[in-house]
């Protein structure tokens, strides 16, 4: 700020009542420097003379360290004639930048400016290093205030691997049903029930599914479809295989001199009663809105989307683990007897208890990531699959085509 006075240093006082000045009797002034090359103002340079005073407009002054002088010249003489001492100049030294400070260009093209760190919001666990900008380097989140998680980004490589592991199995399971309904009639195949065989074959194929949507990003529709291949699947595949066991086990253990075991009918009623269970309970899930999407987070905070079901679902897997127990206790009951019926189940159903046991505990675990479910889930149906398929199709139909293997003994028991 500055004053102005006349000949007889008498303070000028200018018109202070914006309803009754005049535009011709405002007196306006300029700022500048007279080395533009190393200073360079920034801000409102230009202003004018109101009440007893001349004030200063706020400005900033950037430029190489060393000592200037800011002008202050009057470039419009109101009510006053023009006179010749009509500039200022107002000494300035700019120091050297500190080193706490950054200095580089920011507010011109050619001068560096000195100035601290300052963000409008905090950086959170992040560091505030420039006008509003912030480093997470050292944080486990991005943004540009360090408060973002960080996606998780599932390998493509391994989901590729799953992938085409899943197209091979698909594509063997196709072929074995067509090459159990060619071989129908063979004592191997008729002695371990046809129709079972199938449906174990397309129970697999629905896992297939199951498979193929864990390898995906998670949305409401693929989380109902992932509950509903998965266990569908299993009733189907190990539904089947329950029934062959308890069969057996009926016809050996408790029917022994009868030899008689469960009615077709009945094994089929297990069957369709697992699956509408499922099918039932995903039905009242969608009528209700019981199965939402939301964010969980990994241990180093990645954010990922997750399925999240009824609280309800406990009885689902209460239900699974009641008939995998079932399923091993039968089948480690009859391990005596396989070889009378040629059906070689005692090893397709530990394999099966145990990835599946394994598989619902670790979905279980809150704590471990998706990307770890995920794994988990598709090698362990992987895994169970294959042993299926090589003990109850595989080996028959080497030993059909390879070795001309035919049973020695008389009776095949037809399911």
């Amino acid at each position: 700020m500055c004053n102005i006075y006349d000949d007889y240093n008498n303070l000028i006082i200018f018109e202070s009542d914006i309803s009754i000045v005049k535009y011709e009797e405002f007196m306006f002034f300029n700022l500048w420097v007279d080395d533009s090359y190393n200073v360079e103002l920034i801000g409102q340079t230009q202003s004018f003379c109101w009440g007893d005073s001349c004030k200063f407009p706020s400005i900033k002054v950037i430029g190489n360290p060393g000592n200037y002088t800011i002008k202050l010249s009057i470039n419009s003489f109101g009510q006053f004639s023009k006179f010749d001492n009509s500039t200022i100049g107002i000494p300035i030294e700019i120091m050297e930048c500190n080193n706490n400070y950054i200095n580089q260009k920011f507010e011109s093209n050619k001068l560096k400016s000195c100035y601290e760190p300052k963000c409008e919001l905090s950086c959170g666990q992040g560091r505030c290093v420039n006008i509003n900008l912030c480093d997470c380097t050292e944080t486990l989140y991005t943004g540009k205030y360090c408060n973002e998680n960080y996606k998780l980004n599932r390998k493509k490589y391994l989901d590729n691997i799953i992938l085409s592991t899943t197209v091979v199995l698909f594509i063997i399971t196709i072929v074995l049903i067509i090459l159990t309904i060619v071989n129908r009639k063979n004592p191997k195949i008729m002695g371990g029930g046809v129709d079972f065989l199938i449906i174990i074959l397309l129970g697999s194929i629905i896992r297939y599914g199951y498979i193929l949507l864990l390898t995906k990003e998670r949305t409401t529709t693929r989380c109902y479809l992932i509950y509903l291949f998965n266990n569908i699947g299993f009733s189907l595949v190990f539904g089947s295989i329950l029934v062959k066991t308890l069969r057996i086990y009926r016809i050996f253990k408790i029917n022994r001199q009868q030899n008689v075991g469960i009615k077709k009918g009945n094994m089929y009623a297990i069957i369709i009663s697992i699956v509408s269970f499922h099918i039932v309970v995903v039905i009242l899930w969608s009528l209700l809105g019981r199965i939402k999407v939301g964010s969980a987070y990994t241990n180093d905070k990645k954010v990922y989307q997750k399925c999240f079901y009824s609280k309800t679902s406990v009885l689902c897997v209460i239900l699974n683990y009641t008939i995998l127990l079932i399923g091993f206790f039968t089948s480690y009951s009859i391990r005596r007897v396989q070889s009378e019926l040629r059906e070689h189940l005692n090893i397709p159903v530990y394999v099966y208890v145990i990835t599946m046991g394994i598989i619902e505990f670790i979905n279980l675990q809150d704590e471990i990531s998706l990307e770890v479910q995920d794994l988990f889930g598709s090698l362990g149906t992987i895994i169970n699959t294959s042993v299926i398929l090589y003990f109850l199709y595989i080996s028959k139909f080497f030993d059909i085509y390879i070795y001309k293997n035919v049973p020695k003994y008389e009776t095949i028991h037809k399911m």
